[in-house]
C-alpha cells in the first residue's frame, strides 16, 4: 500500500478525524471551567492587543468545542478539518514568536488547568503533528461513519442539496448572532478582572 492509498484510506482519515476531535473537546472543554486563568495565559503571549485577547480568550475554548464536535459526528467535515487547521497554525505561530523572543517559561495554555506545559520545540511539534492530521482529513475527507454521509444520501438532488446549504447557512449565522451576546458579556466581565 503506498504512503498516498494510507493518507486517503477511509479508516485511516476516520481516526484522524476522531484524534482531532478528542484532542479539540479536550482542549475546550478543560478551559471553560476556569476562563479567567486562559484569560491571563492569552495577555501572557503578548500577541494580541488586550481587547482582542479578552475576545479571543471568552471565544476560543467555544470554538474548539464546535470543531471538535464536527470532526467527531463527521457534519460538515472539510470546514471542520479547515478550522482546525487555521487554530493549529495560528497557535504555532503564536508559540514560535514566542520561542523566538526567548519567553520559554510560558504556559502554553493547551489544555487549561489539566496540563501544563511551557513553549518548546514537543509543543511545536506537537501542532505540527495536528496540523498534517486536519490538513489529511480536510484534502481525504469520507463519509465513512460521518454524517456528512446521511445527509448526502437524504439530500442527493440538486434543489434539495441547495435547500439545505442555505436552510445550515442561515441556522449558523442565528447560532453565531445568539453566541455574540453571551460572549460580549463574558469579556466585559473578563475585562474587570484587571
Amino acid at each position: 500500500m503506498s504512503l498516498m492509498s494510507l493518507l486517503s484510506h477511509p479508516y485511516t482519515v476516520t481516526v484522524a478525524r476522531w484524534i482531532l476531535a478528542a484532542i479539540f473537546l479536550a482542549s475546550g472543554l478543560s478551559k471553560l471551567p476556569n476562563q479567567r486563568r486562559f484569560v491571563f495565559i492569552v495577555l501572557a503571549y503578548k500577541v494580541l492587543p488586550r481587547h482582542l485577547a479578552y475576545l479571543y480568550a471568552a471565544a476560543l475554548p467555544w470554538i474548539e468545542v464546535v470543531v471538535g464536535l464536527m470532526l467527531l459526528v463527521g457534519i460538515a467535515t472539510r470546514i471542520g478539518a479547515a478550522f482546525a487547521g487555521l487554530l493549529l497554525l495560528s497557535f504555532a505561530l503564536a508559540v514560535l514568536l514566542n520561542i523566538a523572543r526567548g519567553r520559554t517559561g510560558l504556559d502554553c495554555g493547551c489544555f487549561g488547568n489539566r496540563h501544563k506545559q511551557r513553549l518548546d520545540g514537543k509543543v511545536l511539534a506537537r501542532n505540527g503533528a495536528m496540523l498534517l492530521l486536519s490538513i489529511d482529513v480536510m484534502v481525504y475527507a469520507h463519509p465513512y461513519l460521518a454524517l456528512d454521509s446521511q445527509l448526502l444520501a437524504v439530500f442527493s438532488s440538486g434543489q434539495q442539496a441547495v435547500a439545505l446549504k442555505g436552510l445550515l447557512a442561515v441556522v449558523l449565522a442565528l447560532a453565531v448572532v445568539a453566541m455574540c451576546f453571551p460572549l460580549l458579556k463574558q469579556v466585559n466581565a473578563m475585562r474587570k478582572i484587571r
